[in-house]
C-alpha cells in the first residue's frame, strides 16, 4: 500500500507548476524578441521624414486648410503645380507644396495678386532685391486701394440719395426703379469689347 506524502506531492505539483511558468516566459520572452528584431508595425508619423510625405489634392487641401477648388484655381493660374502624377494619372504633392500653398493663400489674402504672387515664388529668396520689388508692388495695390475707396464713397452718396427717394414719400411707383429703366433706355449701345462687366481686381 503506497503511503501518501504530502510533502513529496507539494514539491512535485511545485516542481510542474515552475515547468509551466518557465514555459511561459520562454514562449513570451521569444515573442518579444521576435518584435524587437521586426521594428514597430507601423511607423509613427513623428518620426516619418517630411520630404517623403506624399498628398493628394484632398489631403493637400486639407493641410493648408483650403477647399480642393482653391488648389484647382491656383493650378489654373499657374501658381501651383504638383510633383507629379501617379500610375492612375492622380496628382500628388509634398510637404513644400503645403507650405507654397499657404504663401499664395495669405499673399493673396494680404492683396497681392496672382501676378505678383508668382513674381515672389519666382524670386523667393527674401533678398534685399526682393524686399524692394515688394515695397514697389505695395505701393502699386495701395494706389488701386484708394481709387477704389473712392468709387465706394462716390457709390455711397449714389445709394444715399436713392434711398431718400424712396423714403420722402409713398408714390405709385418707385422713383428709383424709374430712375433706372429711362437710364437703361437712353443709354448708348456699346462695343463688344466695351460692354465687359467692370470688375474690382482681387
Amino acid at each position: 500500500m503506497n503511503h501518501h506524502d504530502p510533502m513529496t506531492h507539494a514539491r512535485g505539483t511545485g516542481k510542474a507548476r515552475c515547468g509551466r511558468c518557465h514555459n511561459r516566459q520562454t514562449k513570451i520572452g521569444s515573442v518579444a524578441r521576435s518584435a524587437l528584431l521586426a521594428g514597430p508595425l507601423v511607423e509613427p508619423v513623428s518620426s516619418q521624414h517630411m520630404s517623403d510625405i506624399r498628398y493628394n489634392i484632398g489631403q493637400l487641401a486639407k493641410a493648408a486648410g483650403v477647399p480642393t477648388t482653391t488648389v484647382r484655381f491656383y493650378e489654373r493660374q499657374g501658381v501651383l503645380s504638383p510633383v507629379g502624377r501617379t500610375i492612375s494619372n492622380y496628382r500628388w504633392y509634398d510637404q513644400h507644396a503645403v507650405e507654397q500653398l499657404r504663401f499664395i493663400r495669405l499673399a493673396h489674402t494680404g492683396g497681392f495678386s496672382l501676378k505678383d504672387i508668382a513674381g515672389l515664388l519666382e524670386e523667393h529668396n527674401g533678398s534685399a532685391a526682393q524686399c524692394r520689388r515688394v515695397a514697389a508692388i505695395i505701393e502699386n495695390r495701395l494706389k488701386k486701394v484708394h481709387a477704389q475707396i473712392a468709387e465706394l464713397r462716390t457709390l455711397e452718396q449714389l445709394l444715399k440719395q436713392k434711398l431718400q427717394l424712396c423714403q420722402g414719400s409713398k408714390p405709385r411707383r418707385c422713383a428709383v426703379v424709374d430712375e433706372l429703366e429711362t437710364a437703361a433706355k437712353n443709354a448708348p449701345n456699346m462695343e463688344p469689347r466695351q460692354a465687359k462687366l467692370k470688375t474690382m481686381p482681387i
